[in-house]
């Protein structure tokens, strides 16, 4: 992300006086993540694979981009980035296609969205809170587990907390319901609020010259820094979002020496800011999930800009020219090191059923079973595992059906293994196949509760439609109507059924049966048009039902779609005598 030059400058950092000014620490947090360092992030503006990464031991990345095809080095976690402006807003199709190939990724929607400076996305709150409805609207359709977070706002000033406020509202006004948000996301600099100055001016739509007139030497200022984090959580506690994550995705120290910023102060700028978010605590505006934490993640600005826009600066953490850690890179990687927990987390993330032949209700087939599985710890697995699979709920004494062994996992990101069984069974309705990762937990975890996954057999046969032909039908004078019935029938079914029945009827009163027709072999997935004769319907209003298997030969999921109903008229043809011109005058 790129800005005009902003604010700052303090004397030298004392993150006792800075922990001094924090909210007391709540007793007994509970952290969120099994190595703090996951906790850790930093923005890139280049390419990430020419750096070494791995030896930051960060967690997460960000580079104000978006990808279908996400890079994920050292196992880090990408948090994808959509522009909201007018020239850059991602197109719906592709957004979709790309939310579909990453699920359960973070994005991030829009990147400073109240600033109007340096390609910044400036947008008015009313505008933000269109554009926010609408990707999330394609996001989480696409995927229903992507996180989605709002655009960080430049810094948490009462003066852009009046741009949130109106972001809010607008959207409650336009759709009726609070701002969906799963994370809540801010940048946390200290820059000058004023019009056609330096800093990062003023949000669009709000009606002032000057908000926070912070100096150049506030630019580090940790009283300062802490007292906008507590600002924004305590906006999210009244408005109801205590309960969500809140991440810093961008913050750092943009001035150069000549500014009075030297690779000292930097340097302990960063590591009190560490300190910092890893400590602050409040039982009334943090995170409960999280121990009381005010924030869940951060993301130090940069890797890799050795000049924001002039000067010497010092807050990259790599040489772009060279690919090497610098000195801030060097004490990033310390810090980390420090903190490093390693973890393994063995998760199935999916389970398929595949028939080595035809597959039909009631008879004995033979499935292939196939259970996916990754490793999202921050560390290989180089011992092997079982997968056992089971039918039905094996904390509920479930039989086991299947058992494989699987080699080890590389780290997160780093491929994925599958495990196979095979399974000989006769599927008389649905039933729902689990497979357990480990279930004798002989691999040690930080997460035992998600090495289950279950897959259902489905059942389920379905009336999609039922029409009338002809859609008039008329009787002539003193007769009946010829009429046919149609309906459409789908085997929603994972199993094939050799022949089902739909029965036609008209509900009178009396009721009158009308006919039974056989649907023949219906595959899985399989729809088809069934059609029965009625061939005397009298004039006047019928109503008519059509059931599919009206003898329950089949247990099914979902009895409920196998009824429709649908009205009929049967018109009376009407005869007239011709009118004569006798006996009429003029």
């Amino acid at each position: 992300m790129r800005r005009v030059a902003r604010a700052g400058v303090w004397a030298a950092i004392f993150l006792g006086l800075a922990l001094l000014a924090l909210p007391a620490r709540a007793d007994g947090p509970v952290p969120l993540y099994p190595s703090p360092t996951d906790r850790l992030g930093f923005g890139v503006i280049t390419r990430i694979t020419d750096f070494p990464v791995a030896l930051l031991r960060a967690g997460w990345y960000v580079n104000w981009g978006a990808a279908a095809a996400t890079v994920h080095p050292a196992g880090l976690h990408y948090a994808q980035v959509l522009r909201t402006d007018r020239a850059r807003r991602p197109d719906p199709g592709w957004l979709a296609q790309a939310a579909r190939a990453n699920p359960g990724s973070l994005w991030l929607v829009g990147n400073e969205p109240d600033c109007c400076y340096s390609n910044q996305d400036c947008l008015l709150p009313e505008e933000y809170a269109q554009v926010y409805h609408d990707l999330y609207a394609v996001l989480k359709a696409a995927d229903p587990t992507a996180r989605v977070a709002i655009g960080g706002v430049v810094q948490a000033t009462p003066l852009r907390m009046q741009w949130l406020d109106r972001v809010w509202q607008a959207y409650l006004d336009l759709y009726g319901t609070p701002m969906p948000v799963d994370i809540w996301n801010v940048h946390n600099f200290i820059l000058q609020e004023k019009a056609g100055s330096w800093g990062c001016g003023i949000p669009p739509g709000i009606p002032a010259r000057e908000g926070r007139l912070y100096g150049l030497n506030d630019h580090d200022r940790l009283d300062y820094f802490a007292e906008q984090i507590v600002r924004f959580r305590t906006w999210m506690r009244d408005h109801g979002q205590r309960d969500k994550p809140l991440i810093v995705s961008e913050y750092g120290i943009l001035f150069p020496e000549e500014l009075g910023y030297p690779y000292p102060r930097v340097r302990d700028f960063m590591l009190a800011t560490f300190n910092y978010f890893s400590s602050a605590t409040d039982p009334a505006i943090g995170c409960p999930a999280d121990g009381g934490r005010l924030v869940q993640q951060w993301a130090w600005y940069s890797l890799d800009d050795r000049s924001f826009e002039w000067g010497t600066t010092w807050s990259a953490l790599a040489d772009p020219a060279t690919g090497q850690l610098l000195p801030l890179g060097e004490e990033f990687a310390a810090y980390a090191a420090a903190r490093w927990v390693d973890y393994v987390d063995l998760v199935p993330t999916a389970l398929d059923l595949a028939p080595t032949g035809p597959w039909f209700y009631g008879e004995p087939a033979t499935l292939v079973l196939t259970a996916t599985v990754e490793n999202r710890g921050n560390v290989p697995l180089e011992r092997p595992f079982r997968v056992r699979w089971y039918d039905g709920p094996p904390d509920q004494g479930a039989p086991s059906i299947g058992v494989a062994l699987v080699e080890g996992l590389p780290v997160r990101y780093g491929g994925a293994r599958q495990a196979t069984a095979t399974w000989t069974v006769r599927v008389r309705g649905p039933r729902e196949v689990f497979c357990w990762v480990d279930p004798a937990g002989a691999i040690p975890e930080s997460d035992e509760g998600n090495n289950t996954l279950s897959r259902r057999i489905q059942v389920n046969l379905a009336l999609e439609g039922l029409e009338v032909l002809p859609p008039r039908p008329v009787a002539g004078p003193g007769e009946t109507a010829a009429v046919t019935l149609r309906a459409a029938v789908r085997n929603a079914s994972d199993v094939g059924v050799r022949e089902a029945e739909v029965c036609f009827a008209d509900l009178g009163p009396p009721e009158v049966p009308l006919a039974c027709v056989g649907t023949g072999v219906l595959l899985a997935g399989e729809a088809r048009l069934v059609e029965a004769s009625w061939p005397a319907a009298e004039p006047g209003r019928h109503r008519v039902r059509a059931t599919l298997d009206p003898e329950d030969r089949f247990v099914e999921g979902d009895e409920g779609d196998n009824r429709l109903e649908r009205e009929v008229w049967v018109w009376r043809d009407q005869a007239f005598l011709p009118l004569t011109a006798s006996g009429w005058r003029r």
